[in-house]
């Protein structure tokens, strides 16, 4: 008994973790302390051979005691089960450093048909992305193999039941297959998302209290979100809060971009001194942050490109800012893209300053597609309004159907409203007031008056 403390001794493990390994089953059941130390003696060499360093080795004995006992034909068994299945000698090492009681499993009734079951749930991929996912899986949660595969079945039967489709349920499993343990478990982390707070001040608090739609959407889009605990993700909230933006908004920022739960205060911290760096106020990065939260994961290297390649387009920098203030997408555009989306309105018969001054009033024009733009564009010119969109580009806004439907109205109408440059405002007004005004729907003067069939008419005279 001495001698095999004494060997665990000056392998570096405490007193602590002597005495667990010396009282476990295993070690008891040994009655040649002997015979033990040299199987002890052995399996620790193996280890070293494998290149296991002494960190490692004690970390994976805390783990599995039993680790210790087992003879070299079993340890290489297991490793050559690894191999066989397409894993690399470093894949290996990361799978049973991470979760060294695999070494103590069955390969036939353990291992084998957790890769079965594994192999068989994304059946539908193609062989190279299957295999691709569940190395994934098994590299980020070694420890599946310990799980009852009835367990995880009915684990992912809950989720499907919860309203995710199979398409999410295959994508959060392989993002996050720790959280699918059981049911039970599964389904408890649901309802602690769903009742995340911010904490307000030392009273107060703000519960999320997301509904079943919104956290399909999270999940699905953030399966992660499943592996954090609670008081991480009460942390993250209340951090967004603590930089200055309302409680409301963040609900709205998670729901729209599940992902940003993945950065920290740090990160969040930092993004918006970024912005302030490039002349924005506080309030204004806060407004465009909250308004595409995306923008937390672009670098302020890709931001400032984007604001030069503008000023050399023509914008002043003032200009460009206000702009991105309503309209963040913009931040969001590649220079390449934005070049592009400016060529185009160029193409359509636009001076470089006619541009500027119209997408400085309608930011939309850069970021609505130039197809839908033009076709627009053209049917107000067709209708004569071609120097009003000069004037006035937010009638660009208005749907080009919306406004053939109502020109064709009051065209038809008895007596015939006027429509010109100067009389044009019922054509842009919403379709409340609209409907009001003139007494019929919105639905039934579209199918009265359809854009379409113009389209197709007009391509019959040509």
């Amino acid at each position: 008994m001495d001698k095999i403390k004494e060997f665990l001794s000056n392998k570096g493990f405490s007193k602590n973790q002597i005495e667990k390994i010396i009282h476990s089953y295993i070690f008891q059941t040994y009655k040649d302390y002997n015979k033990l130390l040299d199987r002890i003696q052995k399996s620790y060499q193996w280890l070293e051979d494998q290149h296991y360093d002494k960190a490692d080795i004690i970390h994976m004995v805390n783990d599995n005691t039993s680790l210790l006992f087992l003879d070299s034909k079993t340890l290489d068994n297991k490793v050559k089960f690894f191999k066989d299945n397409g894993f690399s000698d470093d894949e290996v090492k990361k799978i049973t450093k991470g979760c060294s009681i695999v070494f103590s499993l069955s390969i036939e009734e353990n291992m084998s048909k957790t890769l079965e079951f594994l192999d068989n749930l994304y059946k539908k991929e193609t062989e190279s992305k299957k295999v691709s996912i569940i190395k994934r899986i098994v590299l980020l949660y070694p420890q599946i193999f310990t799980l009852s595969l009835d367990s995880i079945k009915d684990s992912l039967k809950a989720m499907k039941e919860f309203g995710l489709n199979n398409k999410q349920l295959l994508f959060a499993y392989r993002r996050a297959p720790s959280a699918f343990r059981s049911r039970e478990a599964i389904l408890k982390k649901v309802d602690e998302i769903k009742g995340t707070k911010i904490q307000l001040d030392s009273k107060n608090e703000f519960i999320m209290n997301f509904k079943k739609s919104e956290l399909v959407t999270i999940i699905s889009k953030y399966p992660r979100i499943l592996t954090y605990s609670t008081t991480l993700l009460n942390q993250k909230l209340t951090s967004l809060f603590e930089l200055g933006f309302d409680p409301n908004r963040i609900r709205k920022m998670i729901l729209m971009s599940p992902p940003l739960l993945s950065l920290g205060k740090e990160r969040y911290k930092k993004v918006i001194e970024n912005f302030e760096s490039l002349k924005y106020s506080k309030e204004d990065a806060l407004k465009i942050l909250g308004n595409m939260p995306t923008l937390f994961n672009l670098d302020k290297s890709r931001i400032d490109k984007n604001i030069e390649n503008m000023e050399k387009y023509g914008y002043t920098n003032e200009t460009y800012r206000k702009m991105t203030v309503s309209h963040a997408s913009l931040l969001n555009l590649t220079n390449r893209r934005m070049n592009s989306k400016l060529k185009g309105l160029e193409k359509l018969g636009f001076s470089k300053d006619e541009i500027i001054y119209m997408t400085s009033v309608a930011p939309n024009l850069i970021t609505s597609s130039v197809e839908m733009t033009k076709e627009k564009i053209e049917y107000l010119r067709y209708i004569g309004f071609g120097e009003l969109l000069k004037r006035k580009p937010t009638i660009l806004i208005t749907g080009v159907a919306t406004v053939y439907a109502r020109y064709e109205f009051f065209k038809n109408h008895v007596p015939p409203i006027k429509i010109d440059e100067t009389h044009h405002s019922n054509l842009f007004i919403d379709w409340k007031r609209f409907e009001k005004r003139f007494g019929i729907t919105k639905q039934d003067l579209l199918k009265k008056y359809d854009y379409n069939l113009f389209k197709e008419n007009k391509k019959k005279e040509r």
